[in-house]
């Protein structure tokens, strides 16, 4: 098909300017998530809270519970069917941090991974991407209007104690949503769905998981995120999503790009964030339509 000149100069001005925009986005975005991971988030802290309140709060949180955990509604439309917010994310936004504070972290542009600074290694702390990469995530959906319920968990490193007091007192939110999927962004690497979890304590020390996703399920959010080759993790331990096991019809942990959690080696390979950022919203619109 030929096109004239003057439209082939327009769309030329046209994606040059997009592309513009996209590097500026992500370079924007960049910097809240190095800037998140620049606070020392131990469960209940202080720096926690000042991380919730500067990249959270300032977002406009639909509702606060007694816990401290935020959460998110975006509609599709004013005038849409509540029943059809069927996605639930989760994420949490306390760390396994010893000290409060901040810390010093490094973004290597070549190879795009962040990790500490090697000075910050000698204080054997995490990075603590498990799980602000996850928090990331979020919030990027949700600036950009994806629609859903997005939740932010205080107390996820005390197996769940965020989302097992939500649930307990505020289940019937989810359930007038009609939610059906709880995808929780909080597991290391990438290609890999969680299909099987521990839903307690008891259940960890028995060595007794529970499946709270269907294959079926895994394996076409997966595709959504591009991962390749699959993985179907059945030796999943515990995060949020397994709260809301029989409230949500399938409760899966997703990995979105951290390695080495818990430990002063702990990175990020940003390839993977993004790709899980594209994935899950790729899966969204979708879901939809």
């Amino acid at each position: 098909m030929l096109i004239s000149k003057e439209k082939r100069e327009a769309k030329t001005h046209y994606n040059s300017a997009t592309k513009k925009k996209q590097r500026f986005f992500k370079k924007m975005s960049l910097k809240d998530l190095l800037d998140i991971l620049s606070f020392k988030r131990g469960t209940g802290s202080v720096t926690e809270m000042l991380c919730i309140e500067k990249h959270i709060d300032v977002l406009n949180p639909t509702f606060i519970d007694g816990y401290g955990n935020r959460m998110f509604v975006i509609e599709k439309s004013p005038n849409a069917d509540r029943k059809k917010l069927v996605n639930l994310f989760c994420c949490h936004t306390d760390t396994v941090h010893k000290t409060e504070g901040k810390q010093r972290v490094q973004y290597d542009k070549d190879q795009g991974i962040i990790s500490l600074r090697p000075e910050e290694k000698d204080a054997n702390e995490c990075l603590g991407a498990d799980d602000a990469i996850g928090m990331w995530l979020m919030i990027q959906m949700i600036k950009r209007k994806i629609p859903g319920i997005y939740l932010f968990h205080r107390g996820e490193e005390q197996f769940g104690k965020g989302s097992k007091y939500f649930r307990d007192r505020h289940a019937h939110f989810l359930r007038s949503f009609g939610v059906k999927y709880c995808i929780s962004l909080d597991y290391e690497g990438t290609n890999t769905i969680v299909t099987h979890q521990f839903l307690s304590r008891e259940d960890l020390y028995r060595g007794q998981r529970t499946r709270t996703c269907s294959d079926a399920f895994a394996v076409k959010l997966a595709n959504y995120l591009g991962f390749s080759p699959i993985h179907l993790q059945r030796n999943g331990i515990f995060t949020d999503s397994a709260s809301y096991y029989g409230i949500a019809v399938e409760c899966v942990n997703v990995a979105v790009g951290y390695y080495e959690y818990h430990k002063p080696t702990e990175y990020v390979i940003t390839a993977d964030v993004m790709k899980a950022l594209n994935g899950l919203i790729a899966y969204c619109k979708a879901e939809i339509q």
